[in-house]
């Protein structure tokens, strides 16, 4: 069932819904991936003379790793990886380990670096995830607003004051105004 079948039918898709599925680590693992490449294109850009394949391929491959790293520790401690503490063994792993293959390969590690990068890379990684936790809190609330006020609705009357359709009289307390009198 594709995502757009999954909202027609008021239901969230899968990977918004929860669980640990494939396609969930799938997601994760790309996300995650994203936030790093992100991370290291603006860096590259902002403290170099230009974006080369050569540049981005040097300072990526260190957070890369950690990704993967972090990736597998969190399957090792069984941790969901849509949720906020398993993004934070990710988080954590990418940046300790990025830091210190940065360092065994000759690369800088300023402190000012590091808390960037803890800042950047913990925004992304944790952020979509915490998104991703209030679209799953709020999504049953709507859903129940939906059916209430679908089952609230009232059948269709005749207005207050005026003969119903069968010729009832009021739809209110009061005298009648069915035309009889009595």
């Amino acid at each position: 069932m594709t995502a757009s079948r999954d909202f027609s039918r008021g239901r969230s898709p899968k990977w918004v819904r929860g669980g640990n599925s494939r396609i969930v680590r799938k997601a994760s693992f790309v996300l995650d991936g994203i936030a790093v490449f992100v991370f290291v294109l603006i860096g590259r850009a902002v403290h170099t003379g230009g974006v080369t394949a050569s540049g981005l391929a040097s300072t990526i491959w260190p957070f890369a790793t950690g990704v993967v790293v972090g990736s597998l520790v969190r399957v090792l401690l069984r941790s969901p990886s849509s949720t906020v503490v398993g993004g934070m063994v990710v988080w954590i792993a990418t940046v300790g380990i990025g830091m210190a293959l940065r360092v065994a390969s000759g690369q800088g590690t300023d402190f000012a670096f590091v808390v960037v990068a803890l800042g950047f890379l913990g925004a992304t990684m944790l952020g979509w995830r915490v998104v991703l936790v209030m679209v799953r809190r709020l999504r049953p609330v709507v859903q129940a607003r939906r059916m209430s006020k679908s089952s609230e609705r009232p059948a269709l009357t005749a207005p207050m004051g005026r003969e119903g359709a069968a010729g009832e009289g009021t739809s209110g307390p009061g005298p009648s105004t069915s035309g009889t009198t009595g």
